[in-house]
């Protein structure tokens, strides 16, 4: 996201996408930043998931090495004066769960394939420590604006990044204990089954706890954008509640919104779009694991009811096609823009 004149600009970093997404998107809008005589003002890790560090992780690494070897190739890259990130320590509410995960994983056998979602967030703890390391070698502060420790909601006044205000709406203290509690019910559920010698794969419950992501509201001259990384819907209407950000009528209205977790229903509902209105609704997804969920797209559109929407999108996928079956767009009051496939960005602007 970037703000102001070109006098006054500020230029704030979410999140840095899949693997591939450094190389072939990121890197060239950076060092065009840079060439501009710009920093990364700040640099946020929502969560430790792969599909959101990867981008930062490379960006880090090629700062390390161009620090290594300034003659480099030539193109700079902008310094990175601050960086949001809790580690899974925080995410998942204490330090000793991560052991018992990665014990978990090495005994389930055939029920490994099953677990992607556990062995992915085995692997976002080790590239979320990686991430740390590199910013600390690069001297590059972390969660300085909250006394060095994590990114919370609890406690935190509003904190400003030249004209543009951001409000933490989550995680908070509370959220973050239930998780803690999830994660030590699935794995003593899971420890017990070993112990009772059946396998991972007779194990009842396959599913996973959710990460805990940071999300942000920022907001400038009138303006406002919604980042909600993979966060839950109900937890995100909880951040806005204690923050007191909706109107009388219990609505926020925002001109960006970004989508809980690649539009999958198990992150919205029809009462979150009902809340929280927004005039772009943008979904980073290709389709994989059924992403964004038509249930999702059905309650964005609807809740609008018949206000002109624009619904941005990554991708087009079967869920979208099927939205249009189902919600022909000139009838329900939406556009439909799909990001172009060799484009590197999609930029919206807001005047």
């Amino acid at each position: 996201m970037r703000y102001g004149t070109t006098r006054t600009r500020k230029t704030i970093l979410i999140d840095g996408g899949p693997s591939g997404t450094y190389a072939k998107h990121l890197r060239g809008l950076l060092t065009a930043i840079a060439a501009d005589r710009r920093d990364i003002d700040l640099a946020v890790l929502s969560h430790i998931d792969n599909d959101h560090v990867k981008g930062l992780l490379d960006l880090f690494a090629e700062l390390h090495d161009t620090d290594e070897d300034p003659a480099g190739d030539g193109q700079h890259l902008p310094t990175i004066k601050e960086l949001w990130h809790n580690a899974f320590s925080v995410s998942a509410g204490g330090p000793d769960i991560a052991p018992r995960i990665r014990e978990a994983l090495a005994t389930a056998g055939g029920a490994a394939p099953r677990l992607r979602t556990l062995a992915g967030t085995l692997m976002g703890v080790g590239e979320g420590d990686a991430l740390r390391v590199a910013a600390q070698s690069l001297g590059v502060p972390i969660n300085l604006r909250f006394g060095s420790g994590p990114v919370m909601l609890d406690g935190s006044a509003a904190i400003r990044v030249g004209g543009i205000r951001l409000d933490v709406l989550g995680p908070s203290t509370r959220i973050l204990e239930k998780l803690r509690k999830e994660w030590l019910g699935w794995l003593t559920r899971h420890e017990r089954a070993i112990a009772g010698g059946r396998s991972m794969a007779a194990a009842a419950d396959q599913k996973t706890p959710n990460l805990s992501s940071i999300v942000i509201l920022l907001r400038a001259r009138g303006r406002s954008v919604l980042f909600t990384g993979d966060g839950r819907g109900d937890h995100i209407l909880d951040g806005l509640r204690e923050r007191r950000l909706l109107k009388a009528d219990g609505t926020l209205h925002v001109d960006v919104l970004k989508v809980p977790h690649h539009g999958s229903s198990r992150n919205a509902s029809p009462e979150f779009f009902r809340t929280v209105t927004a005039d772009r609704y943008v979904i980073s997804a290709n389709g994989r694991y059924g992403n964004p969920d038509l249930d999702c797209l059905i309650w964005m559109v609807d809740a609008a009811a018949g206000r002109p929407i624009e619904i941005i999108c990554t991708n087009d996928t079967e869920s979208l096609a099927e939205l249009r079956k189902q919600r022909p767009p000139k009838r329900s009051g939406y556009r439909l823009t799909i990001a172009a496939r060799d484009a590197p960005v999609h930029t919206i602007v807001l005047e």
